[in-house]
This record gives structure tokens, sequence and C-alpha cells, in this order.
């Protein structure tokens, strides 16, 4: 099934060595519906690049996760290999038979464990859909030694290979793996995209800010890892991690802030550590400070159970850390809520702290340093409200106003349905409404910027003199949306009446309207559209009121004694003062005539 090869069969931590092997299909059943899977197993301290195969087109690597084995971070990706529209293996018609060459350079750091390892660390081998169409791995005649990944089935569980084990590249001797007497520890920074998903690693080289320091958008996350493992030969008694929380600007000296106080506030949004870490919060006491390769000592800080009000993580071994084993912690930011624009380009520079004990002798170093920036923008509108400083009771107040009725759209599909703007009242018939640091570019690379609508939903009772706030407008200056209330005259009695006398039927003549018209016309097309423009809302026009008068004028018709036969007179009286009337009339009072015909 596979063959294989491993170049080197010893080196030392921070070295490089390579895999290479033949896979040979003859006993798969591979097809364009039923392609290859690869997948590719990194521990703590191994990284891998120029990953090739041949007779076959890889696809771009899906990040799968990180496992904890043992104390070890162990990640996995996954990827697929097109083999076009050929039909491999026994089970084909033709018997089609090729081998796929794969191959790739393993790096390894002062984290990777010490002892001999084998390509079956490093990869699996599988096929589509493995366990829904009920395959089976077996060792051929020559795989003898290491040919599959059974130490990963359970740690990896439904996520790989639907929980079942894979074939891997056979070989007997493997690589050693010695590494210098120490405790090694590397802390390293990564940037998932809140949009894409991708993640990025960042080294930050204080020489060379601008580039190496990321840029964290809202919804963006930035996770700190720190990997320790004890080269020494000795057990360390205990291991303490010191990673500083980012909510407040202080300045906590070079062994912890190397730049001064940090500028940028980040919100905690999650921990996590290996089984044989646990954690606590603290804060730190007023104004201490700390040189490099000094860490806080108890009498330094109080436990706190809130996260927002420390200022570090302590994270602290649960065991002793035995000789070549290790641990790993995560402390995973999120731009914090109350950022907005002001904050862009504002920087926090941070480093972690290492302590341990081995027999009695305590070592501190510092870890490396990571720098995180902004970038933002903020839409203010100024909302005015012209309703006699809500007379009325219509006006919503600013939660509701901010919940209901604004919706925030954008050029670029980005979901912003949970995005609620803070909606101030300022006592003076206006409202202030902030979008706050919202995302600027599509993604981290600065080169596609998001431009932004507002669109207000029309209010029942109020008259919008516009309803949108588009993108050219957004960022020069504060916008304003502005609501009239207008109130609809009260209908009082349509003083109608209509008599009919002997004992013809009453017949509506083809092409007159009837009196039900004649109602709906006045109060939808007469002095209601006075009080009723477009987009102002409807107030008290119910379905039910129009039919009650309707029904009234039906059982009490009535010419008017001053008109000629079949004309109707319609009297409508305001009630409040500031309710606008049809033109023409005068006073509270307006009549209006409609000819019909029977």
């Amino acid at each position: 099934m596979v063959l294989a090869v491993s170049i080197k069969t010893q080196i030392n931590g921070g070295d490089t060595f390579k895999i290479s092997g033949r896979i040979n299909d003859a006993n798969w059943d591979w097809n364009p519906l039923q392609e290859p899977v690869l997948y590719v197993i990194m521990p703590e301290g191994f990284t891998y690049s120029n990953l090739t195969v041949t007779n076959g087109t890889l696809s771009a690597p899906e990040f799968v996760g990180t496992f904890d084995k043992d104390g070890v971070a162990v990640k996995v990706w996954k990827y697929t290999i097109d083999i076009g529209t050929e039909t491999r293996g026994q089970y084909q018609p033709d018997f089609t038979s090729k081998n796929m060459t794969v191959s790739m350079d393993v790096q390894t750091t002062d984290l990777a464990g010490k002892g001999i390892y084998h390509i079956n660390d490093f990869i699996g081998i599988t096929t589509k859909d493995f366990k829904e169409i009920g395959a089976e791995i077996k060792p051929e005649h020559w795989d003898r030694s290491n040919w599959n990944t059974s130490q990963y089935t359970s740690l990896f569980g439904n996520s790989v290979n639907s929980g079942e084990t894979m074939v891997s590249l056979s070989e007997r001797p493997g690589i050693n793996i010695a590494q210098a007497s120490a405790i090694a520890a590397a802390s390293t920074l990564s940037v998932k995209d809140g949009i894409t998903g991708s993640v990025t690693d960042y080294t930050y080289d204080s020489a060379n800010k601008d580039a190496t320091t990321p840029v964290l958008q809202r919804g963006d996350t930035a996770t700190v890892h720190i990997a320790v493992r004890n080269n020494t030969g000795n057990t360390a008694n205990t291991t303490q991690l010191f990673v500083p929380l980012l909510s407040k600007s202080v300045n906590r000296g070079a062994g912890i802030t190397p730049e001064g106080a940090t500028q940028l506030p980040l919100a905690l949004e999650s921990v996590n550590s290996s089984s044989n870490f646990s954690h606590k919060y603290i804060k730190l006491n007023p104004g201490v400070t700390y040189d490099a390769n000094h860490a806080p000592q108890p009498s330094d800080y109080t436990v706190v159970t809130n996260p927002a009000e420390a200022d570090m993580v302590l994270f602290t071994s649960t065991r002793a850390l035995a000789a070549n084993s290790g641990g790993f912690v995560d402390v995973t930011y999120k731009v914090a809520d109350n950022v907005d624009a002001s904050y862009t380009s504002k920087r926090s520079v941070f480093s972690s702290v290492l302590d341990y004990d081995i027999a009695g002798n305590h070592s501190t170093r510092s870890l490396s340093t990571h720098a995180l920036s902004f970038a933002g923008i903020d839409i203010t509108i100024k909302k005015i409200w012209k309703d006699n400083n809500n007379a009325a009771g219509k006006r919503p107040t600013p939660a509701d106003f901010g919940a209901n009725n604004l919706e925030l759209t954008n050029d670029k599909n980005l979901d912003t349905s949970v995005v609620t703007p803070t909606v101030t009242d300022n006592g003076d018939n206006t409202y202030t409404i902030v979008y706050r640091g919202l995302r600027k570019y599509v993604d981290n690379t600065a080169t596609d910027t998001v431009s932004y609508t507002i669109t207000e939903t029309p209010l029942n009772y109020y008259y919008a003199e516009r309803t949108h706030i588009f993108t050219a407008e957004q960022y020069t200056e504060t916008q304003t949306l502005t609501n009239e209330h207008r109130v609809m005259p009260a209908i009082v009695n349509p003083s109608v009446k209509k008599e009919v006398t002997g004992d013809v039927p009453v017949e509506i003549h083809p092409g007159y309207p009837s009196p039900v018209s004649l109602l709906d016309s006045l109060l939808n097309g007469g002095a209601a559209d006075v009080a009723n423009p477009p987009g102002a809302g409807n107030d008290g026009l119910s379905d039910s009121l129009i039919d009650g008068l309707i029904n009234d004028f039906l059982e009490n018709g009535s010419e008017d004694e001053a008109d000629a036969p079949n004309v109707f007179v319609f009297e409508l009286r305001r009630l409040d003062p500031s309710s606008p009337m049809p033109e023409g009339s005068t006073g509270d009072t307006a009549r209006t005539r409609k000819n019909s015909c029977w």
C-alpha cells in the first residue's frame, strides 16, 4: 500500500529533516468521486513546508484543529488530492495503478520532544468518505512497521477521518530528535480574521514595527500561544507563566510592556491550556513594574475572579513537569466594545514571563515580545425630533430606536445584523447615534475599504425628511435624520344623511361611485392625505373604523338640503389645533361635497 524513506536518522532540535515516500494505489478504489485524502500532523516543536505529491493535485490546506496529547499541542491539516478523471485501483475495470510520491520538509525547534519519530507521526492517508463507504485498512506485505496512525485515533476522534485509523508511510528506523539540556519555552502570536477565518502568525520586530504588527479589526481575535518543554533531564517542580491582559493602559516595565504603557484596550475572549496547567486571574499592586527576566511575586498581586479587573493570567503546572514532558497555554484577545476610530494605529506591545523551579533553584525568563494595533471607523448621526417635545408620547426610546428602527448594511456583504449602535438622548429633542469601531477593510490587508449605509425604518405618526445615509456621506461629518410628528385630524362624525322615499328599490347606476367608495375616497384621498403624507404612517384610520363609518353612512345617509339631489356633505372636525387641514379650509372644521347617483 505504501512504501517510504526518511532521509536522516538523527538530528538536534532546530534542524530540518525530509520525509518522502510512495503511495501505491493498487489496493485503493479511487475515482473522481472517491479521491485520496492526506492529513498532515504536526506535534508542538515541528513545522512543515514544501509539501508536494505526484500524479495528483493537492488542494489548499484546511486546518482541522489543535489537540492535547499528554501536554503537547498537536495540529492537524487536511488536503484532498485531485486525480482528475482517472479511476485507479484493483476495483476498477481496467485495474489502473499509479504511484504517488509524497514529499515534505519538517523543521524542528527546541520544543520538539526528544525521542524517535516515524512518518506515521506526521502523515495519515485515507480516502474521501472513508467511514461512510465502509472502507477498511490492512497492512500489505511491505508494511512491516509504523504503517498506521492508531496512536492518534482516540485523540482526534471524529474530527479526523470520521474517527477511523488511517494508513501512513511505513518505515522502521525513524528519526531521533536530541535536544540541549534546558527548559524550552516559546511564545507565538497568531491573528484569526473574523471574516475569512484565516489564521496568520506574526513575529514582532521593534526595528520594523509597522510591517510586523498585526492590525486587528472588529470581529478578529489574537491568540498568544506559549509552549513549554522540559529538556533538562530533571523534574521541574513548579512551572508558571504570566500572560498580560490588555484591557487597561498601564506601564508594567520593560519585562512586560517593553515600549511603555499599552495603548489599545483589548478584551479577554478565552483562556485555554493543556490538562497539566491551571489558571487564575491576578491584579497587580499599583505602580509595580518589572525589568526583563523578572516575574511578579505573590506579594505583588491579589487573586480576583473577574477577568476585567485583572492585569495578568497566571498559569501554574498542576504537577511536576517531568523530563521530556511539556505543556501549553493559550490566551485569546478581541477588540474591546469601547474601542472606536480614535484608537486607529494605537499599539499595545507586551511580553509574557516564564518562571520555573528545579530542585529549589528558580529561573525566570521574559518571552517573545508581541504587538497589536487597530483599524476601524465610526459613523455618527444626529437624529432630530420635530414633535413638540414628544407631546403625543409617540417617540421611541433611544434603546428601542437603535434596536428596531435602524439597519446597517454595507457593500461587501459583511454580516452586520448583530451590530447595534449606541443611542443617546441629548435632552434637546435630538438623539446622537454612534456606530463605533466598524470594520474598515474586508480583511486585514487594507486593500478594500468597506462602505456602509444606514437605513431608518419609517415610524408611525412621523414624516421622515430622508430615510437613508449613503456611503459617500459617512466619513466626512455628522449626518442628520429628521422626523416630524404629523397628527391626523380626528373624525368626529360625518354629518351625512340620505333619505329614500317611495317603493323603488335603491340601485347603483353603472359608472357612478357608490356610497362606500365615496367615503373610502374621502378617507384615503381627501383631508387624510394632508395629515398622512408618504412615509408618515397611519394614525388611526384602521379597517374597523372605516367599516364603521361606512355602515353609519349607509344607515343614515341624507342629501344636504342646501345642495342639489345626490350631493353629499362630509364634515371633519379638528380636535388638535396642531393638526393640518385641507387646503382652503378655515377654522377647525373641513367640509367637502361628493356627487353620486342611485
